[in-house]
């Protein structure tokens, strides 16, 4: 008898639990590994499909992982289980707890599902296209039911993040810059002339401008 499989045909349909897997072998995985993680079966039983149906099952999984993950938005709801979860609603209302948590657990793939326990809990009322979430008791006490999340979740997560950043980092030079540039107005504001004004910060060397150069290669070294 075949045993039949269900080969992920989007993120959406793999676990953050398998995804962590995958992660822990990317380097020299076998295809059968790949199979055994995607598809929750055994090696064993991997290697026992039909050749056919083996090779079908690791090209559509390939294809899945290598979709362009910047073009996964960020989720706010999502079910586990039969229990919905939503995100933070305010994330510039979070407590010390809850922020440092998430410092501490959202950059590593290892210890992702600690970081999803912050950011998503289950959703205790909902009113319309609004909602409230359990208040936060740390992360153990999710920390196993977020393995079982979509990945796509998470990684939308991670971009939505990743280009905050990215707007913040952008945005603290420029404003140094655009302050900086108008206190220089104001010590020569007896000159109007912008020709003149440039000449007068290439005159003095202006510091505070090769400051502000190096803050922005910084930040970009960082992006990268």
């Amino acid at each position: 008898m075949t045993k039949e499989i269900i080969v992920p045909s989007t993120l959406g349909d793999i676990t953050l639990r398998q995804y962590q897997a995958f992660l822990l072998k990317q380097e020299d995985i076998k295809s059968e590994e790949l199979i055994s993680i995607f598809c929750n079966i055994s090696v064993i039983e991997a290697m026992q499909l039909p050749i056919n149906v083996f090779e079908l099952a690791a090209v559509k999984i390939v294809q899945v992982l290598t979709i362009n993950h910047k073009e996964i938005e960020l989720k706010h709801r999502f079910n586990i289980n039969n229990t919905e979860y939503g995100m933070i609603t305010n994330l510039e209302e979070i407590t010390y707890g809850e922020n440092k948590d998430i410092t501490n657990y959202i950059s590593d793939w290892k210890t992702m599902n600690q970081a999803m326990a912050v950011l998503y809990r289950p959703i205790t009322k909902t009113f319309n296209s609004t909602y409230k979430i359990e208040s936060y008791e740390g992360t153990s006490k999710h920390k196993d039911a977020m393995l079982d999340m979509p990945v796509d979740v998470a990684i939308g997560v991670q971009n939505f993040f990743y280009n905050l950043t990215e707007a913040l980092l952008n945005a603290i030079p420029n404003y140094l810059e655009q302050v900086h540039k108008d206190s220089q107005r104001k010590t020569i504001q007896s000159n109007k002339d912008q020709q003149m004004q440039e000449e007068y910060i290439k005159r003095t060397g202006d510091p505070m401008m090769r400051s502000i150069a190096l803050l922005k290669e910084t930040l970009e070294g960082l992006k990268r």
